[in-house]
C-alpha cells in the first residue's frame, strides 16, 4: 500500500479547513450555533436563507465541525492554491447544513443587540452570495504588517473585511458572555457575540483573528484492502473514522459481532494508555455510537461520539483486529464482513484529505458521485416528458413527436373540441415548454456534467475536496426547473367534458391570458433584445409567489410565475367593494410588465451597444443606488402598463405583513416609500413628454395629473391605518412620516419621505428618457380587434377614482381578451449556447458558480428563494 503522508505544510489554501481564534483575552474559537427560527424576536426582517447563530465558543471543536470552517474563493481562484492577504474568500461551517459566516441586518435592528457599538450581525447563510454577492464575501487582511499579495499560513494575525458598503471587520464583542444574556443563557461555553464593526480598533471588542488549520480529520483513515496471497493487489476500502478524542489516536482495536454488525463488542487501546472496554451500536449504515469502559466490568461506560466502520452500502463489518506499530498513524491488521472471511486492511491516517471527508459527507464514493445523481434526475425527465406528451394529445389529438416532426403545432380537424379559445397558441406554448426541458436537459449533458466531471478530475489528482455543495446544487436546480416546467404543463391541461369532448380548463384559460399579457409587455422593446428578438418565447404559470425565474441556460425564455391569490385594489379598503367571481379586477397580473422590465434590464442593449446596467453605475455615489434594478423595473412597468402597473404595485404591498412595511433588504425600495415613488414615475412621465419638442395634445400618452395624487393620498391613508403619522398638514404625499414601534424591537424613527424621492428621481429620469427614446410606440401588427394590440401605455386614463382602471383590469382579463390573436408567437428550437470549448481557461468551479449566481428567482417585494435574487 502507497502511503502518503502529508507534508506539514502550513500555507491556508483554498479548501483549507480552518479555525479562527479571537484574539481578546479568552476571545474564544468561531463557532455556528442554534437556528435564528429558535429566536423569532431576533428581527423583524427575516430572510429565510439566513440560518444561524455566530458567535465564539471557548473549543475549538464543540460539537461536529461547528469551530470548523473551509476557505473557499469568492472570485474563482483554484481548489489548493495559496490564500494571499487580499483575497476575496467564503466561509463554510463544516457542521452539517450551517452555511457561510454572512452578515445580516445593521444591529439597530436588532433587538437583542440594538445598542452594542457595533455594525451589522452576523449569521451563516445557505448561499454564499445573499446579499448580492457582498454580505458573504470577506477580504482577508495582516493585522500583523504583512503585504497584500504575501501568503497566509497558521498562527497568522488575520482581519476579515466584510464586502457589504460600510460593515467593517469581523469582530467579537467582548463587554458580554453570550450566556449573560437572558435569550442564550443555556448556550453554555459560548464566550463572545461576533459582529461587524466599522474599524480595527472596536471598542470593547477585537477584530483580529488567528487562523488555524484544524485538526477536524485527525481520527479518519484512508483504508485499503486485499485479499489472495501478499502479492495480489490492494484495494481501495473509502475512509473509516477510528477515534473520538480530540489530539489521541487510537493504537489497537479488536471487535466482533453476533448479530451481523448491528452491535459491536471488544476492546480498544488509545496512544499511551492501556487496554480499555469498546462498544458500539449502528445508528445508519456504517455510522456507530461508540462507548468505552475503563476501571473494571461494573464501571460506567462513556461516549466517544460517532465512528465510521466500514464502507460497503448493504454488507457490514462483523470482526476487526488492528494495532499500530507507529502511534497510531497507520493501522494494520484484518476486518470480516458479513458473509465474507477474513481480508488484509491497511489504513493511514495522515492520507486522508478534506476530500476524502467530502465522499462521507456526501455518503458515495468517486465512482458513483455522479452516476447516482445522474440516475436520480432521469426519473425526472421521463416524467415531464410524460406530462407533455398527454397534455398535447389531449388538445391537439396527435402526438407531440409528430409535432416535433412537422415543426408545427397543428392539430387533427378531427379533434372533437367542446370550448377552443385560440388552440394553435395554446399548443405552440406546450411545445416551447417542450422545447425548454430539452434545452434544460441539453444544459445539464453537455455543460453542467462535463463541468463536475472537469472538477472532480481535477480534485482526484490534487486529493482535495470536490465542491460537493456546488455539485448538489446544481442537480438540485436542474430537478426545479423541471418541477416548473411540468408545473405549467399540469396548469394548462384541458378538462373532460360528460361527452368525451375536451374543454379548456379555468387554469388553462387564465395562464393563457397571463402569457398573452406578457407578450403584450415585452412586445415593444423586444427589439432591444438583439440576439433574441426574433427567437423569444415567454411561458407564465401559476405559483406561491409573484416573480420571474431567471435562466443561465436558455435567455431565449421569460419564465414568470404569479401567484394562484389575488389581490383586490388598495382602494377598495377604504370604499367596502367585495369583489366575488369572474369581474374581480385582479391586480396581480398587472405586475407582468415589472417583471419582464428585469429581463429586459438584464439583457437589453440599446443601439449604441450600452446596457442598462451601464448606465445604472453613473448612480453609485447615489444613497439609493441598490434599488436601481427594481426602480427600472417599476419603471418598465408604468411605460408599458400606465397607472395599472403602479396600481398593482400598491395593492401588493397593502397585502404584506405591516411589520415589512419600512423593511429595507437592500434590493428592493422600501414599502413604505414605494408607492410613493411609483406616483413619481408617473410624474416624470407625464414632465418628459409634456417638454418634448414637436409633440402635440392627440400623440401625448402619459398626461397623467390626478393619478399620482390619488397614489399618494391613498398610500398615506393606508399608512395611516397602520399607525404611522404622517408630520405634515395635508391629504397628498407626506414630507416626513413618524414611525411609532409599538413592539419595542425597534427605535422610532422620522422618515424624510419628499428627501428620498427627490433623490431617486435623477435614477427615474435617466431611466424613462432612454426607454422612451428606445420605445416601439406602435409595434407592427393586424389592425383589428381580433388581434392582440401591443401600443402603450395599457391605460391612459387619468383618474381620480379606482373603478376606471378596475374595469380596464377586467376587460384585460376576460374571455374575449383570452381570444385575441398574437402576430408574432415564436416557436423555438432547442439550442445549448454553452459550449465549454469557448470557456476558455475559466475555472469549472468558477463557471459553476457564475451559473448558480444567474439561476433563481426574483418578485416585486422580494426574494422567493434560489440562489440569486434582485
Amino acid at each position: 500500500m502507497e502511503k502518503t503522508i502529508a507534508d506539514k505544510d502550513t500555507r491556508i489554501r483554498i479548501g483549507s479547513i480552518i479555525h479562527l481564534e479571537n484574539r481578546l483575552p479568552k476571545g474564544g474559537f468561531l463557532d455556528t450555533r442554534g437556528r435564528i427560527a429558535d429566536k423569532p424576536v431576533i428581527t423583524k426582517f427575516h430572510d429565510p436563507r439566513v440560518l444561524g447563530f455566530v458567535s465564539t465558543h471557548e473549543s475549538a471543536n464543540r460539537f461536529e465541525g461547528s469551530g470548523s470552517w473551509q476557505v473557499w474563493s469568492a472570485v474563482g481562484k483554484g481548489e489548493g492554491e495559496p490564500v494571499v492577504f487580499g483575497d476575496k474568500i467564503y466561509l463554510l461551517s463544516m457542521h452539517s447544513g450551517a452555511g457561510y459566516l454572512d452578515s445580516f441586518e445593521w444591529v439597530r435592528n436588532l433587538e437583542p443587540f440594538k445598542d452594542f457599538p457595533v455594525t451589522i450581525g452576523v449569521f451563516t447563510s445557505s448561499v454564499p452570495n445573499r446579499g448580492g454577492g457582498q454580505s458573504g464575501t470577506w477580504t482577508v487582511r495582516s493585522a500583523a504588517g504583512k503585504r497584500t499579495g504575501e501568503e497566509v499560513v497558521a498562527d497568522d494575525a488575520i482581519y476579515l473585511e466584510n464586502d457589504y458598503p460600510g460593515a467593517g471587520n469581523l469582530c467579537a464583542y467582548g463587554e458580554e458572555l453570550v450566556t449573560n444574556h437572558p435569550m442564550f443563557q443555556e448556550y453554555a461555553g459560548q464566550l463572545k457575540f461576533v459582529f461587524t464593526g466599522p474599524s480595527s480598533h472596536q471598542e470593547g471588542g477585537s477584530d483580529q483573528w488567528t487562523i488555524t488549520l484544524s485538526r477536524l480529520l485527525e481520527s479518519f483513515y484512508y483504508v485499503q484492502h486485499q485479499w489472495g496471497d501478499s502479492s495480489a493487489p490492494w484495494h481501495d476500502g473509502g475512509v473509516f473514522k477510528i477515534g473520538g478524542r480530540a489530539g489521541k489516536t487510537v493504537v489497537a482495536l479488536k471487535y466482533a459481532s453476533e448479530d451481523g454488525g448491528n452491535k459491536l463488542s471488544g476492546t480498544m487501546t488509545y496512544k499511551r494508555e492501556g487496554p480499555i472496554g469498546f462498544r458500539a451500536t449502528r445508528v445508519e449504515q456504517n455510522i456507530y455510537s461508540v462507548e468505552t469502559q475503563w476501571g473494571g466490568s461494573f464501571a460506567a461506560w462513556h461516549s466517544d461520539g460517532n465512528w465510521r466502520l466500514g464502507s460497503r452500502d448493504v454488507q457490514r463489518i462483523v470482526a476487526m483486529d488492528v494495532a499500530s506499530k507507529d502511534d497510531g498513524h497507520s493501522l494494520n491488521g484484518t476486518i470480516t464482513y458479513s458473509g465474507e472471511g477474513p481480508i488484509r486492511f491497511q489504513g493511514v491516517r495522515e492520507a486522508v484529505t478534506i476530500n476524502d471527508l467530502g465522499q462521507l459527507v456526501e455518503g458515495s464514493s468517486r465512482s458513483d458521485l455522479l452516476q447516482g445523481r445522474t440516475k436520480k434526475i432521469e426519473g425526472v425527465l421521463d416524467a415531464t416528458y410524460k406530462l407533455l406528451s398527454d397534455s398535447y394529445l389531449e388538445i391537439s389529438g396527435t402526438t407531440i413527436n409528430k409535432a416535433i416532426q412537422l415543426g408545427s403545432a397543428e392539430s387533427e380537424q378531427s379533434q372533437d373540441l367542446f370550448d377552443d379559445i385560440d388552440r394553435d397558441f395554446q399548443l405552440k406554448q406546450l411545445l416551447n415548454l417542450y422545447t425548454l426541458s430539452q434545452t434544460l436537459n441539453s444544459f445539464l449533458r453537455k455543460t453542467l456534467q462535463e463541468l463536475i466531471k472537469q472538477s472532480l478530475e481535477k480534485h482526484q489528482l490534487d486529493r482535495t475536496l470536490a465542491p460537493l455543495h456546488l455539485i448538489r446544487s446544481c442537480f438540485q436546480h436542474v430537478a426545479a426547473d423541471h418541477e416548473i416546467i411540468q408545473q405549467a404543463t399540469i396548469q394548462r391541461r384541458w378538462n373532460k367534458h360528460l361527452d368525451g369532448r375536451f374543454y379548456i380548463s379555468e387554469q388553462a384559460l387564465e395562464l393563457l391570458i397571463m402569457d398573452k399579457l406578457a407578450i403584450k409587455a415585452i412586445a415593444p422593446f423586444q427589439h432591444l433584445l438583439s440576439e433574441d428578438q426574433d427567437h423569444l418565447a415567454v411561458i407564465t404559470y401559476l405559483s406561491e409567489k409573484t416573480h420571474i425565474h431567471h435562466l443561465p441556460y436558455a435567455k431565449q425564455f421569460i419564465v414568470i410565475g404569479l401567484s394562484y391569490d389575488r389581490v383586490p385594489p388598495a382602494a377598495s379598503l377604504f370604499d367596502g367593494t367585495t369583489f366575488i367571481g369572474k369581474n374581480f379586477p385582479a391586480s396581480e397580473l398587472m405586475a407582468i410588465p415589472h417583471e419582464i422590465g428585469h429581463h429586459v434590464y438584464q439583457h437589453g442593449k440599446l443601439k449604441d451597444g450600452k446596457t442598462f446596467p451601464q448606465i445604472t453605475e453613473q448612480f453609485q455615489d447615489n444613497p439609493y443606488y441598490q434599488w436601481c434594478e427594481e426602480i427600472f423595473s417599476d419603471l418598465y412597468g408604468c411605460i408599458v402598463a400606465g397607472p395599472l402597473s403602479a396600481l398593482s404595485m400598491q395593492a401588493l404591498l397593502v397585502s404584506i405583513d405591516r411589520q415589512r412595511v419600512w423593511k429595507d433588504d437592500e434590493e428592493h425600495p422600501t414599502p413604505l416609500l414605494r408607492v410613493f415613488i411609483l406616483a413619481e414615475m408617473l410624474r416624470v412621465l407625464h414632465d418628459l413628454e409634456s417638454t418634448e419638442k414637436g409633440s402635440n395634445e392627440g400623440n401625448k400618452r402619459y398626461r397623467f395629473s390626478k393619478v399620482p395624487k390619488k397614489l399618494d393620498e391613498d398610500w398615506a391613508a393606508v399608512l395611516e391605518r397602520w399607525g404611522y403619522e404622517r408630520l405634515d398638514k395635508g391629504h397628498g404625499r407626506p414630507r416626513r412620516i413618524y414611525l411609532p414601534d409599538d413592539t419595542a424591537v425597534q427605535l422610532d424613527k422620522i422618515v424624510n419621505v419628499e428627501r428620498v424621492v427627490q433623490a431617486v428621481r435623477p435614477i427615474i429620469i435617466e431611466f424613462a428618457t432612454y426607454l422612451l427614446n428606445a420605445t416601439k410606440m406602435d409595434p407592427s401588427g393586424p389592425d383589428s380587434d381580433d388581434w392582440l394590440l401591443t401600443t402603450i401605455p395599457w391605460s391612459q386614463g387619468d383618474y381620480d377614482l379606482s373603478e376606471p382602471y378596475n374595469d380596464e383590469m377586467v376587460g384585460m382579463t376576460s374571455r374575449s381578451f383570452a381570444r385575441k390573436k398574437v402576430a408574432r408567437q415564436i416557436l423555438l428550437s432547442i439550442k445549448n449556447d454553452h459550449d465549454l470549448s469557448t470557456s476558455g481557461e475559466m475555472h469549472p468551479e468558477k463557471r459553476l458558480l457564475q451559473y448558480l449566481a444567474e439561476w433563481g428567482d426574483s418578485g416585486p417585494t422580494g426574494s422567493s428563494g434560489g440562489t440569486h435574487a434582485h
